[in-house]
């Protein structure tokens, strides 16, 4: 692989810069949709037609868990009850094709048995970002 990459630079260094800068942009584009996702999930409250102000609300990684496991399974099924292990055959394939779609982006599905671990890397991205912040032991800040 390392070839190529000399290959590339001494054939088209324009080319190689667009091509980092075009790979760069799509992953920027996906991280963002994904901050977005978990922002909204994080903040949507229930009971509340508001949302709490930034800064307002400190979240332990438990309640961000279950709360972005819900909006990936409301996005995924719909009004089908959420907790409920077996999913309905009739919505077995937008499921899939939803959570698909939803590793795309870098969330963890819903069935992985680390996704704690994955939520809190991607908190960490997003504390990164200067969307979140952490305090410690396991509570996050929206910014």
């Amino acid at each position: 692989m390392n070839w190529l990459g000399e290959l590339v630079d001494l054939i088209a260094p324009a080319l190689r810069d667009r091509l980092v800068a075009a790979v760069s942009a799509f992953r920027k584009s996906r991280r963002k949709e994904r901050n977005r996702f978990v922002l909204r999930a994080i903040a949507t409250e229930p009971g509340r037609l508001i949302a709490p102000l930034p800064g307002e609300v400190r979240y332990d990684l438990a309640t961000i868990d279950r709360r972005v496991y819900i909006a990936q399974m409301n996005q995924a099924l719909g009004d089908v009850p959420l907790f409920g292990d077996p999913i309905p055959s009739e919505h077995e394939q937008k499921y899939r094709q939803t959570v698909r779609a939803q590793r795309k982006l870098g969330l963890p599905d819903p069935r992985d048995p680390d996704r704690s671990i994955k939520i809190e890397a991607v908190l960490r991205e997003m504390e990164d970002d200067g969307l979140l912040a952490f305090h410690p032991p396991n509570m996050w800040i929206i910014r």
